[in-house]
């Protein structure tokens, strides 16, 4: 009889416990920088970090919350920290800048951002170059969209065959100079250093004319990275295979693969 006296006392301490539990609102407006109100900002509670309310079309929120701090998260802007407040609540939230500008200097031989350039052009960022292992420059160039490279002569969307002395009419740049070779017309892609490559512009429209006839095809400008102002040293390596050819007849060397392995210290 004890035990069930007190099994019903501790029930009712803990229903009174839950019920006492604190309860605060908050109320107010949520704006950017220039004053502009947001819409759709989520308000969240850290602890268990789920989404209570969002601001409606004019930046209005109303909302209860039994955690006396809440979260104002939004995509673009900083997370603001609401601490409860009895009067009218004004959030203001920061642009958060996350994305680089890129700067191109292929389109009119002098720095522009790419989101203002006019032509078709592509720019490749020097870890999508370190992350295919290549051992020249003429393989990171063959796997760009929309190029080609055979028998070592670029081509831009098809746009031209190969012929000897003229090349394909696509010009490499190398920091803004020219790499064609003056007998045959064709790149020198063992002049590129792959290890120091910061970026490569590629020109796919007809603004390439800007170089002369022979980027009538477009344009391919190697960008290298300039000197530190601290001394380092940078080891790259990669290895691999060849598998074995399905004929038995051209497995020379037998069942043994051959391994290639490529070290690159600067």
């Amino acid at each position: 009889m004890r035990i069930r006296v007190l099994s019903q006392v501790l029930l009712m301490v803990l229903t009174l416990a839950g019920e006492a539990q604190e309860v605060y609102t908050y109320s107010g407006l949520v704006k950017n920088e220039v004053g502009e109100p947001q819409i759709g900002v989520q308000f969240i509670e850290p602890l268990e970090n789920k989404t209570i309310a969002l601001s409606n079309d004019d930046g209005d929120f109303t909302f209860s919350s039994s955690s006396i701090k809440v979260v104002a998260s939004h995509i673009g802007y900083e997370d603001a920290t609401l601490l409860h407040s009895d009067e009218f609540i004004a959030v203001v939230l920061k642009n958060k800048s996350s994305l680089l500008y890129t700067v191109v200097v292929s389109e009119n031989k002098r720095a522009t951002l790419l989101k203002n350039t006019t032509v078709s052009m592509e720019v490749i960022q020097p870890n999508l170059i370190t992350n295919t292992a290549p051992t020249n420059m003429e393989e990171s160039i063959g796997r760009i969209n929309g190029v080609q490279v055979v028998d070592n002569q670029p081509t831009i969307r098809s746009g031209s065959g190969w012929s000897y002395g003229a090349g394909s009419r696509v010009q490499v740049l190398v920091d803004g100079v020219p790499l064609l070779s003056g007998d045959a017309g064709q790149p020198l892609w063992n002049f590129v250093p792959t290890e120091g490559i910061e970026g490569v512009e590629i020109i796919k429209g007809a603004s390439s004319v800007i170089y002369g006839s022979s980027a009538l095809n477009g344009v391919i400008n190697i960008k290298t990275k300039k000197p530190s102002n601290t001394p380092f040293t940078q080891i790259t390596s990669s290895t691999g295979f060849y598998d074995l050819p399905k004929r038995q007849s051209l497995r020379y060397q037998g069942n043994k693969r051959n391994s290639v392995s490529n070290i690159t210290a600067y």
